[in-house]
């Protein structure tokens, strides 16, 4: 049986910011974790934002300095990222932070 623990690291993170006063903001909010992918030792990251620049993707740095990059959709009136995170080694614990833009979390 496969274990994957993953521990969350997220930086002295603000307040929820509401989108309809800060419509340009681009803050990692709501950041969440699912097991995805074809395999024991894959997840998903998800969070949104209130404003998603055309060239920014939304990334996620792991413990070793891994970098992925994910894929952004609008939802409503905020934007949904989703980064895969894929070939996670069983019973390993992990730190991640995300980012879309200059704003990590």
């Amino acid at each position: 049986m496969f274990a994957l623990l993953l521990a969350a690291v997220l930086v002295a993170s603000s307040a929820a910011v509401d989108c309809d006063l800060s419509p340009n903001d681009t803050t990692p909010q709501a950041i969440h974790l699912a097991l995805s992918g074809p395999s024991a030792t894959s997840i998903s990251i998800s969070f949104f934002t209130c404003f998603s620049p055309e060239n920014k993707e939304p990334t996620a740095t792991l413990t070793g300095g891994e970098l992925y990059t994910g894929t952004t959709s609008k939802t409503h009136a905020r934007y949904h990222h989703d980064i895969l995170i894929t070939e996670l080694s069983p019973d390993t614990v992990y730190e991640y932070s995300v980012a879309l833009g200059e704003h990590r979390e």
